[in-house]
C-alpha cells in the first residue's frame, strides 16, 4: 500500500503492483508521479529522512 500526500496535505492510500513502482524504490522514498509514471524524488527523500534523524536525536538529548 502507497501513502499519497498531496501538496495541500490530504493524505489517501493506494494499493498499486510492484511493476509500477521504479526500480529500487524502498520504504521511506518520496515518489512523484506524473501520466502514470513513478519516479524516486531523491532529493526530498534525503531531507525528509535528515528531518526525522534530527527529530530523533532531540528526543534523545543529542
Amino acid at each position: 500500500m502507497l501513502e499519497c500526500v498531496s501538496e495541500a496535505g490530504e493524505v489517501s492510500h493506494r494499493i498499486l503492483p510492484l511493476c509500477i513502482l521504479p526500480r529500487g524504490a524502498a520504504e521511506g522514498d518520496v515518489l512523484t508521479e506524473a501520466e502514470g509514471t513513478f519516479q524516486i524524488d531523491r532529493k526530498l527523500t534525503e531531507q525528509r529522512r535528515s528531518a526525522v534523524l534530527m527529530k530523533i536525536r532531540n528526543l534523545q538529548g543529542r
